[in-house]
């Protein structure tokens, strides 16, 4: 028992000894190494031993390194000599030296080099038996290489000729559409033939000859011949002809909206000649009936069209001003109707539209024997009058619709004609743009013209007289949307009469009065009376020919106001003789019988006013601008 205990404890000393021994490390704590595999480091060769390595996993530093014994057979031959030449049948030998060892060589063979025979063709070959084309032939013949005795003499050693066919005879021509033949004669045995297929030679087509001619809708046909065979033919198309009309003379039978007429049309195509004959004038509009019967044909067409009245008629009108009296046009086309003739044009309702445009479409009243008595309302489409009267409207419902033209949006054009005797507006602009330089707006209740929202009055010719309302010629008013334009160059605004302010032209809110030439004379700015009158009367009436009212303004009987940035600019144009009056028609004075400006100021509750009294003439310049917080005046103002 105790001799064992003694050879423990002997064996975990050498154990702890060989530890440090091997991986003796002072500063690291001992560890018991956890070797790799061996790694050849210097190959062993047939003189020299080899190294290998491995290395401590716990510690790559830690590397241990043994022998590789010597390895006999790790030889490197290089420099191979030849010692022995290959032959025809028999190998060669060349021989190697150890780059280690100069003793140490070896051999290796060296591929013999078979035999060098002689070309069947040469002249010292020997023929037994010609080849011919299909059979082998025998011959003798020797192998070239020096030394060499050998013969080649094996039965059937000359391979066989194959055939060689040449001089190739046409035997059956080809033809258009089917394969010819032609044969060959095999040149080492002319026994020997052969056939061939020759392809066809296909059609020649020349000669073209129009068999069909083409016309404006459908192509043509035209057919040629075979230059190989005159039976074989073919057809081809010819493009249509736009111009190979077949024109027929139509008769086309007068209708309300367009005259009837004799036209040469195609009968395959109905396109028109431009030629025509025997035209009948358009139908004659002479009852409420043809009138419908006229707007329906008129539903879904394009191009210009002509409308002859010829009598007086009620019709029903539009009940609203979404639908066109005209029908729908498209975004892509334009419509053109001209009212002509003679008579009255009266609505059977007055609450109602006369007549109604929109996108796309243009109204053009051209007779001066036409009176049309009910509005016209433009809605995104052109209205022009050159010639004829739009008066009497009575409609009760709204001062829209007793008016004689509503501008919603588009254009209104005139250049002659009358608008006269309506009960409310003449012409009410609201969005759109009014442009005028001839004819005549007079005799309407509810003032001449009156621009409103964001609508613009370009003036640059005829009359606005005779009109009453508040703003008797021209009321421009904005309604707190947007600025709203009067641009004067030319015309005349005379003998209209205000309730109020602003006998001839009056501008509120944000409008924009521009009057560069012209005439305003004659007008009448007169005080109302009596009880009710609202608080911005305080001054009474003013401004018999123009009224220009800024940013702040009382309305009736609150503390409420009338906003807005209104302007005033003369550059040119006269205005003179106009009056401001009080209820009882006496002349009140220091009231701008020509011009006058006011202002409220909120901000220290003061009043601001200019005036003009006396005549400004074309060299007479006056100019103000009205806002929020400020008033700006120039020109020659009487205060």
């Amino acid at each position: 028992m105790k001799k064992g205990k003694i050879l423990a404890v002997g064996l975990i000393a050498l154990v702890i000894t060989l530890a440090f021994a091997t991986c003796e490390q002072p500063t690291d704590p001992v560890h018991i190494h956890q070797w790799g595999e061996y790694v050849v480091t210097i190959a062993a060769t047939c003189v020299a031993k080899g190294e290998e390595t491995r290395t401590c996993t716990l510690d790559t530093t830690h590397k241990e390194t043994c022998d590789i014994e010597i390895n006999p057979d790790a030889h490197n031959y290089q420099n191979f000599v030849q010692t022995t030449a290959p032959l025809c049948e028999t190998d060669g030998v060349e021989t190697g030296i150890c780059t280690y060892e100069n003793t140490h060589i070896c051999t290796r063979p060296i591929t013999s080099l078979g035999h060098d025979w002689e070309d069947w063709d040469e002249a010292d070959v020997t023929i037994t038996l010609q080849p011919t084309c299909t059979t082998a032939g025998n011959g003798k013949r020797s192998c070239l290489r020096n030394g060499c005795d050998s013969e080649d003499s094996a039965e059937g050693n000359i391979p066989a000729l194959g055939h060689d066919y040449q001089n190739w005879i046409q035997m059956t021509a080809p033809t258009c559409t089917a394969a010819g033949v032609e044969t060959g004669t095999c040149t080492h045995d002319s026994s020997h033939t052969t056939t061939r297929p020759e392809p066809p030679i296909g059609h020649d087509y020349q000669n073209w000859i129009e068999t069909t001619a083409p016309t404006c809708t459908t192509a043509g046909v035209e057919t040629g011949t075979c230059t190989h065979d005159a039976t074989h033919t073919d057809t081809r198309s010819v493009a249509v002809n736009p111009d190979a009309h077949n024109y027929q003379w139509i008769t086309i039978a007068p209708s309300f909206i367009e005259e009837g007429i004799d036209k040469e049309i195609c009968s395959r195509c109905s396109v028109e000649s431009g030629n025509m004959r025997n035209a009948v004038p358009a139908l004659l509009i002479t009852t409420t009936a043809e009138w419908d019967i006229a707007l329906t044909q008129l539903n879904g067409k394009t191009g210009s069209y002509t409308l002859i009245i010829d009598g007086s008629f009620s019709v029903a009108g539009n009940t609203d001003y979404y639908n066109s009296s005209f029908g729908t046009t498209s975004e892509s086309s334009t419509l053109s109707v001209t009212l002509n003739g003679s008579g009255t044009l009266s609505l059977s309702n007055n609450d109602n539209y006369l007549l109604l445009i929109r996108e796309n479409q243009t109204l053009i009243i051209d007779s001066a024997d036409l009176i049309l008595q009910g509005v016209i309302s433009c809605f995104d489409g052109s209205l022009k009058l050159q010639n004829g009267t739009i008066s009497n409207n009575t409609g009760f419902i709204s001062f829209y619709k007793s008016s004689g033209v509503l501008i919603w949006s588009g254009t209104f054009t005139m250049s002659g004609g009358e608008i006269s005797g309506n009960t409310s507006i003449g012409v009410y602009v609201s969005g759109g743009t009014f442009n005028m330089s001839g004819g005549e707006i007079s005799g309407n209740t509810g003032s001449g013209v009156y621009v409103d929202g964001i609508g613009t009055f370009n003036m640059s010719g005829g009359k606005i007289s005779g009109n009453t309302g508040f703003g008797g010629g021209v009321h421009v008013n904005s309604n707190g949307i947007g600025n709203t334009f009067f641009n004067m160059s030319g015309g005349e605004i005379s003998g209209n009469t205000s309730t109020g302010f602003g006998g001839g032209v009056l501008v509120i809110r944000s409008g924009i009065f521009t009057m560069s030439g012209g005439e305003i004379f004659g007008n009448t700015a007169t005080f109302p009376g009596g009880a009710g009158v609202p608080t911005y009367y305080k001054y009474g009436s003013a401004g018999g020919g123009v009224c220009i009212i800024g940013t702040y303004t009382y309305r009736e009987n609150d503390s409420s106001a009338w906003s807005g940035d209104a302007s005033f600019y003369k550059t040119g144009g006269t205005i003179h003789g106009n009056m401001v009056k009080n209820s009882a028609g006496a002349l009140v004075n220091n009231q701008g019988h020509q011009v006058w400006a006011y202002m409220y100021n909120m901000n220290d509750r003061s009043d601001v006013i200019k005036r003009k009294e006396t005549t400004a003439g074309p060299e007479v310049n006056l100019s103000l601008s009205i806002n929020e917080s400020d008033s700006t005046f120039s020109g020659e103002w009487d205060n």
